[in-house]
């Protein structure tokens, strides 16, 4: 098992390139590939800007882009039928070899597309928060309301519309707050904001949630989580069988449970293992889950017997490499009295011993018991168990630090391209590679030493709604 394999959940190459010529293809006039263009690879990267431009104000022409050069070597599909005879929407098909790409601009999670079908509801709670929001004056006269109301007052702040997480967070934002919004905006605006809009929203903000919770679990960078993959896909899974059938989420739960199929029915085999390396999952509730999210998502997951096989076939080519520089622990036991060597009772005897003895790490370690709830799995450190039970296993000990470190999530390398953004500018571009590599990693260093680096991840919009009391109870 190579972590390297490890899912990332990003976008599809093809999506990149597809969401500019989505976007404009039906008003760009037709390209002229130029002479001697090179590979379809490099093709796709080049997007042509200078043919048919059009003069605007004095400062220079206005370009419009054009078709990326890839299309012409793909047909979109509306209603691509794939070899088992299912439908996969729309996709970009070669003209070659026949295989298929994503073409939608819209990809990750799929919340967005919840959104869009309550849009009309969250649209009036935005409008209603930006009416209050963009007036001074108006902020001071719902602040007094709130007084009145014996509410604390506070800014109103919306979110953006094509992220969900701050959508989640602009909703929770205004939980104690409905009904002072309500009275200020119908009284003082056009606007009809209704207590249905409030139940709708709400309601949504509760589907959101277990996406927001797996979001930031999974972005961690200072504990493990590849361990935890397993219980947020079955809580996802969990909330999609629990809202699929009602009527304000239909929309929502196909558009983003089609999404959850494509990405898991395929699951990376690391996240299973890792789950069974953590004591408090181990083989049978890792199966309960992965039949949970199989029912639940109506897909088929690996079975135990997989699982089981998986697991041997791991451990061993761990045990191949580690066994001759390692061992474990021997039981002390009680001193036997002397026999004979002849003896055959005794010798049986022994070679039982032995067989018991030679028992894999991986079995001895799958008979314990799963940790169960009297032991603080809240604050349960997966690192130090395995730590301090490396002199018991320390064959397995080893297979559990490589498979726990795999990242589940890209956040932590994006973070570090953020960061060398704000280091590297158009004011400090004079920076060597190695100079710009050395300040990075410092700056990453020093905050693990001063603890700067949260245990969990934080939220970007959480400093934005940090004054909205988004911490307090759902």
């Amino acid at each position: 098992m190579d972590p390297e394999h490890l899912h990332q959940g990003g976008r599809d190459h093809s999506d990149s390139e597809s969401s500019d010529s989505s976007h404009d293809e039906h008003e760009a006039t037709p390209s002229i590939s130029p002479p001697q263009m090179g590979s379809i690879g490099e093709a796709g990267s080049n997007i042509v800007a200078a043919a048919g431009s059009t003069a605007t104000g004095t400062c220079g022409a206005k370009k419009r882009r054009l078709t990326s050069y890839v299309w012409e070597h793909f047909q979109k599909v509306e209603n691509f039928i794939d070899k088992h005879g299912i439908s996969q929407g729309k996709r970009a098909v070669c003209n070659y070899c026949g295989s298929d790409f994503s073409c939608n601009s819209n990809h990750g999670t799929g919340s967005t597309d919840g959104l869009e079908s309550i849009a009309p509801q969250i649209k009036n709670i935005r409008n209603a928060l930006l009416f209050i929001a963009t007036s001074g004056v108006r902020q001071q006269e719902f602040d007094a309301l709130c007084k009145s109301y014996n509410v604390k007052p506070k800014r109103m702040k919306t979110d953006m519309k094509i992220r969900w997480n701050s959508t989640f967070l602009m909703l929770k934002s205004c939980r104690k707050h409905t009904d002072v919004i309500t009275a200020f905006v119908n009284a003082k605006s056009n606007c009809s904001l209704t207590h249905s809009d409030w139940i709708i929203a709400f309601e949504f903000m509760k589907f959101l949630k277990v996406f927001y919770a797996a979001t930031c679990a999974l972005s961690g960078v200072r504990y493990p989580t590849s361990c935890l993959v397993l219980n947020h896909l079955y809580n996802i899974s969990f909330t999609f069988n629990t809202y699929r059938t009602e009527t304000n989420f239909v929309a929502a739960c196909i558009n983003m449970e089609s999404k959850f199929k494509k990405y898991f029915k395929d699951m990376p085999k690391i996240f299973i293992v890792a789950a069974v390396m953590d004591p408090r999952i181990k083989l049978d509730a890792a199966q309960m889950l992965l039949d949970g999210i199989s029912v639940n998502l109506m897909i088929t997951l690996p079975s135990l017997t997989e699982v089981n096989s998986l697991l041997t076939n791991l451990y061993a080519s761990y045990e191949s490499k580690f066994a001759s520089t390692t061992m474990a622990t021997s039981v002390t036991s009680v001193p036997l009295p002397s026999t004979s060597s002849n003896d055959p009772s005794w010798s049986l005897i022994s070679k039982k011993g032995k067989s018991a003895s030679a028992r894999s790490e991986l079995v001895k370690y799958l008979e314990i018991e799963r940790l169960t709830e009297n032991n603080d799995l809240k604050n349960f450190d997966i690192l130090d168990w395995w730590k301090k039970n490396e002199r018991t296993f320390p064959i397995l000990s080893i297979m559990a630090r490589d498979v726990l470190t795999a990242p589940v999530s890209s956040v932590a390398s994006e973070s570090a391209f953020s960061a060398g953004k704000r280091v590297l500018d158009e004011k400090r571009s004079r920076l060597a590679p190695d100079i710009l590599d050395c300040l990075l990693c410092l700056k990453d260093w020093e905050d693990a030493r001063l603890g700067i680096q949260k245990r969990s991840a934080k939220d970007e919009f959480r400093d934005y709604f940090s004054d909205s009391d988004i911490d307090g109870d759902d």
